[in-house]
This record gives structure tokens, C-alpha cells and sequence, in this order.
């Protein structure tokens, strides 16, 4: 999934931010945005004018991160709000009992479920989504528990 913002002084170049499974990328007109020596949060970036100017993402691990540029804060997509962590979080609390297989099908479902939410469909798409993700993560995991229980003669 890739997000844009808009910031003044970079009006002709495009800003985005693309989330993949185990990486996300800052990208300036579809490049890799040039690292600020070891940190793994700002960034060099060149505005429209030819100033070198810096970007901080900032932001909760479990949402998108912001863009800081001269103090300002600017979005790439509104924040999640806490109910909709919540309904995604409660759908699969249960697996957490199931240890390291329910513990990670939970937390893959709910990184799922914020995905959706971020995404820019209308509501009840976002809330089918996650539920079908929930779904499908209480199947996997019964599947899965099945197969290894079968596996130990159990």
C-alpha cells in the first residue's frame, strides 16, 4: 500500500510512503528517500527550489508514521482511531490463548485490520475486511492446530 502527502515547497515532486510486508520506504517521485546518515527516521530530501531540507517520520508503531518538515506535522492518512483498534483487537484476542501460532495469527490479523482501515474505502468495507480477516485467522489457526495435532498422533 502506498500513501502520498503534500508539503509545502515540494508541490512538483511526490512525497509517498509505501508500506510493504516486513519494509516501508519513504519515496520521493517513486526513489528511495536518501537516509540521514544511521537514523533510521530522517531523511535529506531536496525541495522545489533546491534547498536541502529534512524529514523526521514520527509516529506510533501501530500507525502510520507523520511527516515532520520545519516543525510542521503533515499525514498520510488520517490516524486510526481507538475504537477501530479496538473492534480489530477484540476479534482476535482469543487466539492469544492458542501461544505462538494463535499470538502470531492475532498479531498478523490485527496489522491486517489497521491496514484496512487505513485503506480508502467506504466504512463498511473496511469493517467487512476485518472481519473477514478474523475469520480467516481463526481458520488458519484451527487448521493449523488440527495438522499438528495429526502430525503427533494426537
Amino acid at each position: 500500500m502506498s500513501l502520498s502527502v503534500q508539503i509545502p515547497g515540494f508541490e512538483k515532486q511526490r512525497i509517498e510512503y509505501k508500506q510493504g510486508l516486513f519494509s516501508n520506504t519513504l519515496l520521493i517521485d517513486g526513489k528511495p528517500a536518501c537516509k540521514d546518515g544511521s537514523s533510521k527516521t530522517e531523511y535529506r530530501v531536496v525541495d522545489d527550489q533546491g534547498s536541502e531540507q529534512r524529514f523526521t517520520l514520527d509516529g506510533p508503531a501501530l500507525d502510520l508514521p507523520t511527516v515532520v518538515c520545519n516543525g510542521e506535522t503533515y499525514y498520510f492518512a488520517p490516524p486510526v482511531s481507538t475504537a477501530r483498534k479496538i473492534f480489530a483487537a477484540v476479534l482476535l484476542v482469543p487466539l492469544l490463548s492458542g501461544g505462538a501460532l494463535g499470538g502470531g495469527l492475532g498479531g498478523a490479523g490485527f496489522m491486517l485490520g489497521l491496514r484496512a482501515y487505513r485503506s480508502n474505502k467506504p466504512a463498511w468495507v473496511q469493517h467487512s475486511t476485518v472481519i473477514g480477516v478474523a475469520l480467516g485467522a481463526w481458520l488458519t489457526y484451527f487448521i493449523l492446530l488440527g495438522g499438528i495435532r495429526s502430525m503427533m498422533g494426537g
